[in-house]
């Protein structure tokens, strides 16, 4: 069964793709902006609204790194706590389990990608004035 992709994910997805100027977190490969090869890839499924849109959640993946790590949840979790660190890997469980968190994003998805639509303007206007490091984005709750 997929998952249909809302606006917000669209927003979300663009968000998570610039702040890493399109590199891959896992191989470091580059990609074009235009190029559907780089994707965002969620730690804990996009199944929990709790923690779909939360940007510690999601990282930059290629296709082939995407498919390695999804196929291999061990590895993925072991990678992303060498990253977040196990304090933010333990936050990220209890919030994938916060249901009045995944309640309150549910019902008002407009302004959840009306957030990351400003978000992923702000970030470019960085990039277009010269950075081309790693740009965070705010979470939306």
């Amino acid at each position: 069964m997929t998952i249909k992709i809302i606006p917000a994910d669209q927003w979300f997805s663009k968000c998570t793709r610039l702040r890493t100027n399109y590199v891959c977190e896992f191989c470091n490969g580059k990609h074009d902006q235009s190029s559907s090869g780089l994707h965002a890839s969620h730690l804990f499924g996009r199944r929990s609204y709790a923690t779909r849109f939360h940007p510690d959640n999601i990282f930059s993946h290629c296709y082939g790194c995407h498919s390695y790590l999804g196929s291999n949840p061990i590895i993925f979790t072991a990678w992303a706590t060498v990253r977040l660190g196990e304090g933010m890997i333990e936050l990220l469980r209890e919030r994938n389990r916060d249901v009045s968190a995944a309640k309150i994003i549910k019902k008002d998805l407009k302004s959840v990608a009306k957030h990351y639509k400003n978000e992923y303007i702000r970030m470019l206007d960085l990039r277009i004035s010269g950075d081309d490091g790693r740009i965070e984005f705010v979470n939306y709750l």
